[in-house]
């Protein structure tokens, strides 16, 4: 039905522990996720935010090679938060997760809402779970990549056309 993606959605943060206000947001977020479809079909497929599209787009191959060997030679000098930052810059999200994890919580949580931000396309419940594990339930509602007269053109006859 309309409401299975926001159902999904909270009882995936529910399962994931997180707060149940935090749950409520989530499934909130899917919802109008879900009404944008409804009143403008193919609106999210459109903006990026179609149901198989879960991530970003990814930097290519040579660029990830180059920031992992630049990253290693830090690591190997022991510079770790040099490393980090490299591994961000990179979107090397894995070696930027481990690395964070080893400077403890509130520096893991930090990298885990920068990946979500840049590497998990935005409107979608993956995101917003991400979001609210990394404690950051703020960043859900973040302004859509959708023009903002999306919805406007979508209810208003001829306003596409404009």
């Amino acid at each position: 039905g309309g409401s299975s993606l926001a159902a999904a959605t909270a009882a995936a943060a529910a399962a994931a522990g997180v707060s149940p206000t935090a749950a409520a947001a989530a499934a909130a977020a899917a919802a109008e996720c879900e009404l944008l479809e409804v009143i403008a079909p193919g609106a999210l497929a459109a903006a990026g935010c179609a149901g198989q599209r879960l991530l970003a787009a990814q930097v290519p191959e040579v660029e990830l090679q180059a920031t992992a060997a630049e990253m290693q030679r830090l690591l190997m000098m022991g510079r770790r938060q040099e490393a980090l930052g490299v591994a961000l810059a990179g979107q090397l999200w894995a070696p930027a997760l481990i690395l964070a994890y080893g400077s403890g919580e509130a520096k893991f949580h930090e990298v885990a809402a920068s990946m979500a931000q840049r590497g998990l396309t935005r409107g979608t419940p993956l995101r917003c779970l991400a979001l609210l594990l990394s404690k950051r339930p703020d960043l859900v509602h973040e302004p859509p990549l959708a023009p903002p007269n999306l919805l406007t053109a979508a209810v208003t006859p001829g306003a596409a056309a404009a």
